[in-house]
């Protein structure tokens, strides 16, 4: 699927919201030249570099009405982010259960390192903020099943669920010790996968640009 200028925009004039139509592109279409890259992390995702030369779109391949693309991504976006913020707050909590399997393995100075105080305090505090996220994508999900558009309560379980995400990996990985660094360890994967979420569908700062905006136009 594939977003073009169809109104004024594509004529060379002022382009505008309205002026988006979505429409299937085929891979195999003449013009189409798709290079594809490698990745650190999310190595599933087929990320690619797309252009398109002289490219002929059958008018059946047209999604929707002509022009109404832009409302169709947005309602699309918030599914997308609600999504991966529940993504995240799975991500986050399996990534809690892993580490705590590691250090209850972990001898340390006649115990293991889950028994270290400091160490539970840590572990304690992270699960505390995966389980606030988890409020919040309960909040989201039924904020989206009510209206499409919950720009604001997408956006907020988008930021909030990657961004703790991202902070319950990097933890993990430095209660790790060494064993976080090494080529190739589970827990090295888990955090290139966390820092990605942080950008996908929007990156954090996009995030708390749209929360400042339609949160407060909601709220106050």
């Amino acid at each position: 699927m594939t977003a073009v200028r169809t109104g004024s925009g594509a004529d060379g004039g002022s382009a505008s919201q309205g002026d988006l139509t979505l429409c299937v592109i085929e891979r195999g279409s003449e013009g189409v030249h798709v290079v594809a890259n490698d990745c650190v992390s999310w190595r599933a995702s087929a990320i690619a570099d797309i252009s398109f030369r002289e490219v002929r779109v059958p008018k059946e391949n047209v999604i929707g009405r002509r022009n109404s693309g832009f409302m169709q991504i947005m309602k699309n976006m918030q599914l997308e982010r609600l999504a991966a913020g529940i993504s995240a707050v799975g991500d986050a909590a399996n990534c809690l259960d892993t580490t705590w399997r590691h250090l209850k393995g972990r001898d340390m100075f006649e115990s293991t390192l889950s028994a270290k105080q400091a160490v539970r305090h840590r572990m304690a505090d992270l699960l505390t903020e995966v389980e606030a996220a988890r409020q919040l994508a309960y909040h989201a999900a039924w904020s989206y099943a009510r209206d499409p558009l919950s720009i604001t309560a997408c956006s907020m379980v988008k930021l909030k669920a990657t961004e703790v995400a991202r902070t319950v990996a990097e933890e993990c990985r430095h209660l790790y010790g060494a064993e976080g660094y090494r080529e190739g360890s589970r827990i090295v994967h888990i955090v290139h996968d966390a820092q990605a979420a942080t950008v996908a569908a929007g990156a954090s700062e996009v995030m708390r640009d749209i929360v400042a905006r339609s949160g407060y136009e909601e709220f106050h």
